[in-house]
């Protein structure tokens, strides 16, 4: 097994701050040129090491407009600029309304490492408009996954070896397989498909492109497949050639769901090939000091929500949106006290096997998430840890906070529960007085260590990352072990870290397939948060 670590730090005036092993801030800075703008940007690590910078720009002018020109100005942890370099946006013509990705390599490495933060500018041309004349069909958009429809079982990678299947790639992905047409009149050259992937929060992730003919006829067809990281919500198809372009749409939407779903297209939870134990802490005499629980993303993403609700939340003059979800009641109320920093949230009453309500609370509201722990009721009856579980992992900028109660649970907390109010179901959340962060003091090492379960009968590579953020969402230090775990057999993990500042930081825990690839092996997950002393 092999251990690594790299340490970040914030430059002053930061747009985009690079974290290491293709991590990004999303901020909302972004280039503004007129009327076309970058609307979504990130800095990553390829497989050979290279740093990109890719995003996408749109046309929101009333022209048409080509060869958008795109200029990344890059600068040290210092301040001091680095060499600029620029590109070209991929679709050669953009139509109002129209998005197309860029890609800027830093090819010198030396340079790349260098980057602290960067700033984007654009300038482009009015163009003569191109025909919208590609039209796409037979549509396959899903993620698929390594459950085995048939059997429920996980499948295994050589069974597509020389089958029909064999184009599909055997970790799991998102996926687009689908048909594109020429409906114009004229056979055109250079035919190429474009996608655009966002992750679940609906913010640019990556791009996939392919050159699908050289030149393709009238009422001619061509199929193109397109994968990417299976952790993809949302997408975006282009096509363009020498003399037409189009770009797929819903009810005038371009950004578009991705199915989770197999082969068969059919929904499924996610499958565990690998799963965590507790994290320990230990101090510089190897005492436990703290254990944290993992937790089971799987468990907080297996419904569907059946509405979603938008309730902002005004402090001394700051806005701060807050997202309620519910999955079987219907909401009747939101409040929130700011004497007591109290969230109550009243739905319905109805008979139903799982209680399930999720708020997602933006990390900037820090007077209702300054607090590691919190004191969740419902209907006045407090809840235990397993009833109520707080994810900062799934949500980029956001904390998601779930309501989980069987009805086994509701008959026990029914015993507790107001009986003014036996039509409704209140559910209010506010930070525990109480607070039980882990108390650290600057310049003292402290380990953290749990066991690594390979689940399957067959032997796995893994990578087990630690990160270390502060209040700002910066990544003060990330460190891994990558290796091979036997059939039904298990490691222990021990990573190590010496706090440099006071402050308050949190510790999260994942597992992926390797650097590159980073689908995750689990979904169990471990978050919590300290303070430095």
């Amino acid at each position: 097994m092999r251990t690594k670590r790299m340490g970040c730090k914030a430059g002053g005036l930061t747009i985009i701050a690079l974290l290491s092993l293709s991590m990004f801030t999303y901020l909302d800075v972004l280039a503004y040129s007129g009327q076309v703008k970058v609307i979504g940007h990130r800095l990553s690590v390829d497989s050979a090491g290279i740093v990109h910078i890719s995003g996408i720009v749109q046309n929101n002018s009333n022209d048409t407009v080509g060869f958008v020109h795109v200029k990344a100005n890059l600068f040290d942890e210092n301040g001091n600029p680095l060499p600029t370099l620029d590109t070209w946006a991929f679709l050669r013509t953009l139509p109002t309304g129209y998005i197309s990705p860029f890609d800027i390599p830093i090819s010198d490495q030396r340079v790349g490492k260098s980057v602290s933060f960067y700033t984007l500018s654009l300038d482009w041309k009015v163009m003569q408009p191109k025909e919208d004349k590609f039209v796409f069909s037979d549509l396959k958009i899903f993620t698929w996954t390594h459950l085995d429809p048939r059997t429920k079982q996980l499948r295994d990678p050589h069974d597509y070896a020389g089958t029909a299947n064999q184009n599909h790639y055997s970790h799991a992905h998102s996926e687009i397989d689908a048909f594109v047409s020429n409906t114009g009149d004229i056979t055109t050259r250079t035919v190429k498909v474009i996608v655009v992937w966002y992750d679940g929060r609906g913010q640019y992730y990556s791009y996939g492109m392919q050159t699908i003919a050289a030149q393709m006829a009238p009422m001619e067809s061509n199929r193109f497949v397109i994968m990417t990281h299976p952790g993809m919500a949302y997408y975006s198809l282009l096509a363009e050639s020498e003399d037409y372009v189009s770009m797929l749409t819903t009810d005038g939407e371009y950004m578009l769901r991705v199915h989770e779903a197999n082969d068969e297209n059919q929904n499924l939870q996610g499958v565990d090939t690998m799963s965590m134990t507790d994290l320990l802490v230990r101090d510089v005499e190897n005492r436990v000091i703290d254990k944290i629980s993992v937790k089971n993303k799987a468990m907080l993403h297996s419904m569907q929500s059946q509405a979603e609700s938008a309730q902002t939340i005004n402090i001394d003059g700051k806005e701060y949106q807050l997202q309620i979800k519910t999955y079987d009641n219907k909401l009747i109320n939101f409040a929130y006290d700011k004497e007591s920093k109290i969230i109550a949230i009243t739905t319905d009453r109805i008979d139903i096997e799982t209680i399930h309500l999720e708020i997602t609370i933006p990390n900037t509201f820090k007077e209702f998430l300054s607090s590691n722990s919190f004191e969740a009721r419902l209907n006045g009856a407090l809840l235990q840890d397993e009833q109520f579980v707080v994810d900062p992992y799934s949500y980029d900028g956001s904390t998601a906070m779930h309501y989980i109660i069987s009805s086994n649970d509701l008959e026990v907390l029914s015993q507790q529960m107001d009986k003014h109010h036996s039509n409704h179901f209140i559910f209010t959340l506010q930070p525990s007085s109480t607070d039980q962060n882990i108390s650290l003091r600057v310049g003292e090492p402290i380990q953290f260590e749990s066991k690594v379960i390979n689940n399957i009968d067959r032997k796995q590579k893994f990578v087990y990352v630690l990160q270390i953020k502060d209040t700002t969402g910066v990544t003060v230090m990330i460190s891994w072990i990558d290796g091979n775990i036997e059939p039904k057999e298990s490691i222990t993990a021990t990573l190590s870290w010496t706090p440099e500042q006071e402050g308050q930081y949190t510790v999260q825990v994942s597992l992926w397939e390797s650097l590159t690839y980073k689908s995750t092996m689990s979904s169990n997950f471990i978050s919590s948060t300290f303070i430095v002393s």
